[in-house]
C-alpha cells in the first residue's frame, strides 16, 4: 500500500541507497522488523522503533509514519483509539506498562487531549472495576496511559485483536 508506513520505509531506504542491513546497523532495529515493516506483516513500529529508524534516515518521525509533518491525524488516531477502549482492565493492563525513556516529542499531548479521552472515559464508567468499585481518574493518570499506550501501541493493539479472536 502506497501510503503505509512500510512503504516510506522502504521508499525512502532505497531513496538512501541503504540495504535493510545497514538501516538495522545504523538504527539498532533487528533486520527481521524492517524486513516486517516493509511487508506490512508489523502495522506500525513502537515509538522507540519509529525514533530510531525516523533518525537513521534523516527524516522526522511525522513523515515516516504519516507521510507528511502534520501530527494531527497521528493524536487524532491515538485519541480515537483510547476513546474506544471500553474496560477498566485494559486500562490497568496499560498502565503497569514499563516507560522505556523514549521520547515522544511527535505526539501533541494537550491539556485539551487529555481531558478529553479522560472525561468519555468518565462518560462510559471505565473506572469501575469487576466488582464495581470506583476509582478516581486524574489528568496525570490519563497522561501516563496516554505516553504508555503510544509507546507499547502496537503491542496493546495486537493483544486486543488476539482477545476479541479468542472470545
Amino acid at each position: 500500500m502506497e501510503n503505509s508506513f512500510g512503504y516510506r520505509l522502504k521508499l525512502i531506504r532505497k531513496e538512501r541507497k541503504m540495504t535493510q542491513e545497514s538501516l538495522a546497523a545504523n538504527s539498532k532495529v533487528c533486520v527481521s522488523n524492517i524486513k516486517r515493516y516493509e511487508q506490512a506483516r508489523f502495522a506500525e513500529p513502537s515509538a522507540f522503533h519509529l525514533l530510531a529508524l525516523a533518525h537513521a534516515l534523516s527524516v522526522s518521525p511525522e513523515y515516516l509514519l504519516n507521510g507528511d509533518e502534520n501530527m494531527r491525524a497521528y493524536t487524532n488516531c491515538i485519541k480515537k483509539e483510547l476513546c474506544q477502549i471500553r474496560d477498566f482492565q485494559t486500562l490497568q493492563s496499560i498502565s503497569a506498562m514499563d516507560l522505556d525513556g523514549t521520547v515522544l516529542s511527535h505526539l501533541e499531548l494537550s491539556d485539551d487531549l487529555v481531558d478529553e479521552i479522560r472525561y468519555t472515559w468518565l462518560d462510559n464508567q471505565l473506572f469501575r472495576d469487576e466488582d464495581g468499585k470506583l476509582h478516581y481518574c486524574t489528568r496525570p493518570y490519563t497522561r501516563g496511559i496516554i505516553l504508555r499506550y503510544c509507546q507499547n501501541r502496537s503491542r496493546v493493539k495486537t493483544d486486543r485483536l488476539m482477545e476479541k479472536n479468542v472470545q
